[in-house]
């Protein structure tokens, strides 16, 4: 009888052990109101007055009924919809971020998922960014997780878009979820940046660039230098002595405190003719150049290369403006050629070189 009790009790134990256990590690239900945009922008702040739900917005069809998206947004520091939730129940646990997203067309502007956490005086304590989603024209998931802080007591959640090119920033959500959950694998608190660059790889003409001197421009053959994949970017004509340059501006306030790299191939006409060089100007929300950091000059060879830099982003940038410099040393032209243009952000840095 005695063993037949403590046969009873373990069992009973095991019973209850496995129920805890199964339990904690299943997620929450979906913490978010009105994630579908089903009951119009109920549930969410819109600080700019800009955002609305569509089923069909410029020929944009919805992923399941409706979706949310800004209208007429053309600024630099990105727009967004937000909304507060009550965390405090779920303290030490992942909070998951999730959203179906697209935009109109390929690598037209830029979509972001963020989360903060408050704590009961509503002061910030830790904040989780999705990386910078570049866009297809196709629905696909985007998500970020984080741990809740053990003082958190407010997640707010907020949907962004930034605009890049065309008439409009084009950024659509749906399917907006947060969960919670004890056992979930927790990526970095801020998701590894990647393809940051638009058009790095010259496949779409000049598109994303600007060239204050018009000398630009993309080739596969020009004076017989091959492509190393397809298009690559080159002056043309160029016979200065401050060099030449293309640059893109791209929206760097989500990788605050991470090291950016930028890297390209690279190569000239002929070995030691004419300079190239990488170089990234980090400036604030004012427009003030902060920091800067160069790849230091590539005097060429006949044969593709990566040349690359590497600097820490400061903790008060907004914008990264990432240029492609040619220098002109002899013969008819400046040669200098780039494929493969990227901008990544990691969290250890390498630092190759830093302007003085």
């Amino acid at each position: 009888m005695k063993i037949y009790k403590v046969l009873l009790v373990i069992f009973s134990a095991a019973l209850l052990l496995t129920t805890t256990c199964s339990s904690s590690s299943e997620a929450s239900p979906n913490l978010i109101t009105n994630g579908t945009a089903s009951e119009g922008m109920r549930g969410w702040t819109d600080p700019d007055g800009l955002w609305q739900t569509s089923t069909n917005y410029d020929g944009v069809k919805e992923y399941d009924s409706y979706y949310f998206h800004p209208r007429g947004y053309r600024g630099s520091n990105g727009t967004r919809i937000y909304q507060d939730v009550n965390v405090s129940s779920y303290r030490g646990m992942v909070a998951t971020l999730s959203a179906q997203n697209r935009a109109y067309g390929s690598g037209n502007d830029y979509s972001m998922l963020k989360m903060e956490f408050f704590d009961s005086y509503g002061s910030l304590i830790d904040s989780a960014s999705s990386a910078m989603d570049q866009g297809t024209s196709t629905w696909h998931l985007i998500q970020v997780s984080a741990n809740v802080p053990q003082s958190a007591v407010t997640a707010r959640i907020s949907l962004y878009s930034f605009y890049r090119t065309g008439s409009e920033a084009d950024s659509y959500f749906d399917n907006v979820s947060l969960t919670m959950n004890s056992s979930a694998a927790v990526p970095s608190p801020v998701v590894k940046g990647s393809g940051l660059i638009v058009n790095g790889t010259a496949s779409d003409g000049m598109r994303g660039w600007v060239d204050p001197d018009g000398l630009w421009q993309t080739s596969t053959n020009y004076d017989g230098v091959k492509e190393y994949d397809s298009y690559y970017f080159h002056p043309k004509g160029y016979r200065g002595s401050n060099g030449t340059r293309i640059y893109q501006d791209v929206n760097i306030s989500s990788y605050r405190g991470m090291v950016a790299t930028l890297s390209a191939q690279n190569r000239a006409y002929g070995s030691g003719n004419d300079y190239s060089m990488l170089k990234i100007e980090f400036f604030d929300s004012y427009g003030s150049l902060i920091d800067s950091a160069s790849s230091g000059m590539d005097q060429g060879t006949t044969t593709w290369h990566l040349i690359q830099v590497s600097a820490k982003v400061p903790q008060n940038a907004v914008t990264a403006r990432i240029s492609l410099y040619s220098f002109y040393r002899t013969g008819s032209e400046a040669d200098s050629y780039f494929d493969n243009v990227s901008l990544t952000t990691d969290l250890e840095r390498v630092e190759l070189y830093r302007d003085t």
